[in-house]
């Protein structure tokens, strides 16, 4: 494997590599793919497959490229782009939900977790039968829940 590697690194030395735009057009060629493989005219199907083809030779193209300098340029814009339509608070906010979810799964027997009405914050409660009185940590916000099993 060593071996491998190593003859790899080579051949890569002087290329340009995976970037965010390169798994952006990888990740675009699995979906046009998965797309076109539900459509049951043949056309629509084809084209779907030669779309998902021409965007893929295009990531590959960008990753075995020795034009550094351009490539960086492009790859400059994708983040420019990225920037304007705020993925990043999008992808971060996405990250929370799964860590999120994470957890609940991982206190699912001794707690229970609760939305306070007024900041959206999730609030881990411990899993005391009844209604009770809480304060959010966050807000301050003092609201009562009940909780049923």
């Amino acid at each position: 494997m060593n071996k491998f590697m190593q003859k790899l690194y080579n051949f890569m030395y002087g290329r340009y590599g995976v970037d965010k735009l390169a798994v952006f057009l990888i990740l675009l060629n699995l979906l046009l793919n998965g797309i076109g493989s539900f459509m049951r005219n043949r056309i629509a199907y084809y084209t779907f497959y030669v779309l998902a083809l021409a965007v893929l030779g295009f990531a590959v193209y960008r990753v075995l490229s020795r034009n550094i300098e351009k490539r960086r340029r492009e790859g400059e814009w994708f983040d420019r782009l990225l920037a304007r339509t705020n993925y990043t608070d999008k992808i971060r906010k996405m990250r929370r939900w799964f860590k999120r979810q994470g957890l609940k799964f991982k206190f699912r027997k001794t707690h229970r977790f609760r939305v306070c009405p007024n900041c959206g914050e999730n609030l881990r409660l411990s899993k005391k039968k009844g209604k009770r009185d809480v304060t959010c940590p966050i807000c301050g916000n003092k609201f009562s829940v009940h909780i049923l099993f």
